[in-house]
């Protein structure tokens, strides 16, 4: 066999090995390149870049979204009102608790924005001069006879706090911890308290251990012990927080306050002193006159002398420092304030994760 039919034999025998191999190669990246298009395609059909963060926003709109309110003024990820939300109707009275804020309008009527505002058909029809509210329970003063009225959702008054709410007339006072106690003093100046009385581990000894004296002016509730200023200028502690009393002159004190193991109180001079074991409250107590003060659990805000609001504690660390408008009255929570205008209208900031920083 010459050389050119060695070739020849050569060129033969390659040929088709080139074009199977060719064929198998180029068919099995065509079959691949299609399934990976479609798949792309249909991944892009289901969750499209656009559809998603469309879906993002929606969704968080809706859950941000409360009437009569937009959503400029929060933050899209937690629900915090980083700028006050301003109301269209005008308030006297308000009070925070986690979930909601309770108000009285201008006209004498309640109110209440927030998802865990006690059941409407509840609501007393008398008129009320004063109101404390927590979750669940709020309660009020009636303005014509000093009657106590506590209403709730019926089936979050785990301890009984609306059924024990004493029947009698003549109460000056009014303090309540929203889901245990509340607290109220007698115009005859004795001390009334109702709620868990079990001796369960909910049971703070609020109500077995009420003072007897017939001498005191104002009450406050703290989370697990109350106290009360008498006549003389003492105030009496119990409970079973350790937060004890103090000694003031008669007169001295204009007010008094309680929240998770701290009270505090607000001198006739304007100032105001904590203390107890609530280091977030006890030790950034500010040098500011102030004109009233109002408890959180573990923050206290006040209306200063040059009628802004001022706070402090671990629950006040963002809420913004308010500058232009002049307030009247203040009321915190866990995590929210609500600050009367001196036009009557309320603004809020702070957690509104269930709408109670959105005010009508």
């Amino acid at each position: 066999m010459d050389t050119l039919q060695i070739i020849l034999m050569a060129i033969l025998l390659f040929i088709p090995a080139c074009s199977w191999k060719t064929d198998a190669d180029s068919s099995k990246p065509s079959v691949s390149t299609d399934t990976v298009a479609v798949d792309t395609d249909e991944l892009n059909t289901t969750v499209d870049e656009d559809s998603a963060t469309d879906s993002t926003t929606d969704s968080e709109s809706i859950s941000d979204t409360v009437t009569s309110h937009s959503d400029t003024n929060k933050t899209k990820d937690t629900g915090i009102v980083i700028e006050g939300q301003l109301s269209t109707g005008t308030y006297s009275t308000v009070a925070a608790a986690w979930g909601h804020t309770m108000a009285i309008t201008s006209g004498g009527v309640l109110n209440c924005w927030g998802e865990t505002c006690p059941t409407s058909k509840k609501w007393p029809t008398e008129e009320l001069s004063k109101i404390c509210t927590g979750s669940p329970v709020t309660c009020g003063l009636t303005k014509k006879d000093g009657r106590v009225i506590c209403w709730s959702k019926s089936e979050y008054d785990l301890y009984g706090v609306v059924e024990k709410t004493p029947t009698d007339d003549g109460f000056s006072d009014l303090s309540c911890n929203g889901d245990r106690y509340g607290c109220a003093v007698h115009t005859a100046g004795s001390i009334s308290c109702w709620g868990v009385d079990d001796g369960s581990s909910y049971d703070a000894g609020i109500v077995t251990n009420t003072p007897k004296e017939s001498n005191f002016t104002d009450i406050a509730t703290g989370i697990y012990h109350a106290c009360a200023l008498n006549q003389a200028g003492d105030i009496i502690c119990w409970g079973n927080d350790v937060v004890d009393g103090r000694t003031y002159k008669p007169d001295q004190i204009a007010d008094i306050i309680a929240g998770s193991s701290y009270t505090c109180v607000l001198r006739d001079d304007g100032g105001v002193e904590c203390w107890g074991e609530n280091s977030s409250v006890t030790n950034s107590v500010t040098d500011d006159t102030f004109l009233s003060i109002d408890s959180g659990p573990s923050a206290v805000c006040g209306i200063t002398s040059e009628y802004k609001v001022r706070c402090w504690g671990t629950d006040a660390e963002d809420f913004p420092s308010t500058s232009s408008p002049s307030y009247v009255s203040v009321a915190v929570s866990v995590g929210h304030v609500c600050a009367i205008r001196d036009d009557q209208r309320v603004e809020c900031w702070g957690n509104d994760n269930y709408g109670q920083s959105s005010p009508p």
